[in-house]
């Protein structure tokens, strides 16, 4: 490669894959990982949402609204490893299945 195409593909690159959206698509697993799971532990922390279901007591709606949150914040910590370093791919499979699954809840 000649100096003048090196240069006109270095422009090239940096008119789209060196755009942060073009560096996100890089490894778009790893960005969507590292973007989603921080807010599915923010949600699981902070929601009002409660658990679906007819509970006849309140602790029954209580542990069961804690162990819904619980697994949301799991799956958010596998993500978020899993934007880190990649190493996860087992668990952030299960954790964007679970958000596919779940996508119409996922708002407090």
């Amino acid at each position: 490669m000649d100096d003048e195409s090196d240069k006109a593909h270095k422009e090239r690159y940096a008119k789209t894959w060196g755009t942060p959206i073009g560096q996100d698509c890089i490894t778009l697993k790893a960005s969507l990982a590292a973007w989603l799971g921080p807010r599915l532990v923010f949600l699981a922390d902070h929601t009002t949402t409660v658990a679906r279901g007819d509970f006849e007591a309140d602790e029954e709606l209580e542990a069961a609204t804690k162990a819904e949150l619980s697994v949301m914040r799991n799956h958010g910590k596998a993500l978020i490893e899993f934007g880190e370093t990649e190493m996860n791919d087992k668990e952030a499979q299960e954790a964007m299945l679970w958000v596919a699954e779940n996508f119409h809840r996922l708002w407090d």
